[in-house]
């Protein structure tokens, strides 16, 4: 049997269901299991996983005319607690929008092929197994596919990753190339190309043991900044030998706020009309160190005074002036 995925009858039910009642299939989640199904049966009539192991993320979701392209990704370092395993098969579920119940959407195996996923041990690479799926809507069925706002997908997860992520790297302090500062307390700075840097990551400059007689003798500065591209040191004077050093970028975390629960992280998203979240303090409104929040009524009036005098302009543009 070949790698090979159907609608389930549930699924092909909560399709009709969503047509008739006009609403969306909200997707639900992916579950992965090590059951290897029959040869010759019926896909369309397995409403559950032969052997359920975990479950995994959704990413890749696009639509392209009449398809709707979907990818199953199971990673073992997001679920260090599961054993190894062969994995044969998949299924993904949805609510149904008749009884607003979870209910199985799409059964799918590996056939004769399975993959070996071995359990996360953090002194090896993750393993990744991803699993594309298309499905084609006819011309005589048409149905919406949507995944709630609380669904995180891998792809999610990975942009938040890189946005917060610490990078380490190896970089050596020069001799050469350094030039005059002012206002920093050190007379000369030096430029160092770090491709991977930014000017909102943080950096961490700790110099390794074979170059603390050099820092000592030039009186390296215990702080760097980052630039587009660069990482800026200071000194008293420029080194006499290369200093060797380890660098640590903090990653780029603008447009998130990480708060720390337990071990993990909360990022915190901005606030919409629907959604809590944090918000910035616009004109009108003054914010105190403690947080507390009040009304600059004088500013609100000038505010407003410029609306109504803006909206005047533009009826007098239309209408005329009289």
């Amino acid at each position: 049997m070949d790698y090979t995925y159907k609608l389930t009858t549930h699924g092909r039910a909560a399709v009709a269901a969503g047509l008739e009642l006009g609403r969306p299939l909200p997707i639900t989640r992916v579950a992965f299991g090590s059951g290897k199904i029959g040869e010759g049966a019926e896909l369309a009539d397995q409403h559950t996983l032969l052997r359920f192991v975990s479950d995994g993320a959704i990413s890749g979701r696009r639509h392209e005319d009449d398809r709707l392209h979907i990818s199953l990704q199971y990673a073992n370092s997001q679920h260090p607690g599961a054993p190894t395993f062969q994995l044969w098969e998949f299924m993904l579920f949805v609510t149904d929008p008749d009884t607003g119940e979870e209910t199985d959407f799409l059964y799918g195996t590996l056939g004769d092929y399975p993959q070996t996923v071995p359990a996360y041990r953090e002194a090896y690479p993750p393993c990744v197994f991803t699993f594309p799926l298309t499905l084609i809507i006819s011309n005589e069925l048409e149905c919406s596919v949507a995944a709630p706002v609380g669904l995180t997908t891998w792809d999610d997860m990975d942009t938040v990753i890189e946005a917060l992520a610490v990078r380490r790297l190896d970089i050596t302090i020069p001799v050469s190339g350094w030039v005059a500062c002012s206002g920093t307390g050190y007379a000369v700075q030096r430029d160092i190309s770090v491709p991977s840097a930014a000017e909102k990551m943080i950096p961490c400059l700790t110099v390794l043991p074979g170059g603390m007689a050099s820092a000592d003798a030039c009186g390296l500065a215990p702080f760097a900044e980052t630039r587009e591209g660069v990482l800026r040191v200071f000194a008293r004077k420029a080194p006499t030998t290369a200093i060797p050093a380890s660098l640590a970028l903090a990653g780029d975390a603008s447009g998130f706020l990480a708060v720390g629960t337990g071990g993990q992280t909360y990022v915190l998203p901005p606030a919409t009309k629907d959604t809590l979240g944090g918000v910035k303090i616009g004109g009108g409104v003054d914010v105190e160190n403690d947080g507390t929040i009040s009304v600059d009524g004088a500013g609100m009036l000038e505010n407003a005074a410029a609306s109504d005098e803006s909206a005047k302009e533009m009826l007098d543009a239309v209408f005329g002036a009289e």
